[in-house]
């Protein structure tokens, strides 16, 4: 079995839509139960440490602002070889550029965010070695997708900004096979245009 899911934490104008019933996939709507968290970090939690315990051997994750119309087993079978599908970055392909980004915008916690910076220079992590944009995730049941997601958190966790950089950085020290999908195409694929 399959699993379709989203996190609706943050209470915000999107209302996820029941994806059409295709045969093999479940779907699960997180909302938020107060777990001593954010309504943000809490939607990342969903995210990111996503629900394989209940046995699904592919989830597809996806933000709430999408409202897929497709058949999604045909879409995940074009990928059954890789542990982890999802979107490149639509502006940039560095996890500096996006930590630079990220403090001249000045929504995120600049502390934080140099903290990452001087991380990513100690443990050497390569300039433009790819950015993605998790909003729209495949992965496979595995044990490497498992130590994956754990890592993704914890680097998540410790570095509270970005899921993006923190992404990256996850996939930098794990061994899985990713695809990396156009960005534009598969964006306006979700957001059934």
């Amino acid at each position: 079995m399959n699993l379709i899911y989203t996190a609706n934490t943050l209470k915000n104008k999107y209302t996820t839509a029941n994806p059409n019933k295709i045969k093999g996939w479940d779907f699960i709507e997180y909302t938020r139960q107060d777990k001593g968290m954010s309504p943000l970090i809490e939607s990342r939690f969903y995210k990111i440490l996503h629900p394989y315990e209940h046995g699904y051997k592919t989830t597809l994750y996806y933000d709430t602002k999408f409202n897929p119309k497709f058949d999604y087993s045909e879409w995940a079978r074009q990928y059954r070889e890789y542990d982890l599908v999802v979107m490149k970055h639509n502006r940039r392909d560095c996890a500096y550029k996006e930590i630079e980004y990220c403090i001249d915008l000045g929504a995120f916690d600049n502390y934080i965010l140099e903290k990452q910076l001087e991380y990513l220079k100690r443990i050497q992590f390569p300039s433009d070695y790819g950015l993605w944009a998790p909003g729209i995730m495949l992965r496979r049941q595995s044990e490497s997708i498992d130590r994956f997601n754990k890592l993704w958190w914890e680097y998540f966790e410790y570095f509270p900004c970005r899921d993006q950089i923190s992404l990256a950085m996850a996939i930098y020290k794990s061994n899985i096979k990713i695809k990396a999908l156009d960005f534009k195409k598969t964006y306006n694929l979700f957001m059934g245009r």
